[in-house]
């Protein structure tokens, strides 16, 4: 490997093409880590979500609701059906709280 990068050093081409050859490599590891934590006995099953804004008003009410919304972007992404069951919208903006159904498609 030490000879590798001794040579890339040397040659732009070289150089090139193992960055391209590491930013492949680290994709591929990052796809495996997640692989390997969601990789569980019961990583398989269905999820109930809910989501709380907390007692920090009108803010916190909008970051729930933007949670809410990348967390069923994110599934719908990857293959889960999420049906909303229940929410409950803020005073002026955002949720106080929602919580969703979560099942493989």
């Amino acid at each position: 490997m030490g000879e590798l990068f001794e040579l890339a050093s040397e040659d732009s081409d070289i150089a090139d093409e193992v960055d391209t050859q590491l930013q492949s490599i680290e994709v591929q590891l990052k796809a495996l880590e997640l692989e390997r934590m969601l990789g569980g006995e019961f990583d398989g099953n269905d999820a109930l979500v809910t989501i709380n804004s907390g007692a920090g008003g009108t803010e916190s009410q909008d970051w729930a609701q933007m949670v809410m919304r990348m967390v069923l972007r994110w599934a719908e992404r990857k293959g889960y059906k999420c049906e909303l069951l229940d929410s409950l919208a803020g005073e002026e903006a955002g949720i106080k709280s929602s919580t969703f159904f979560g099942a493989r498609s």
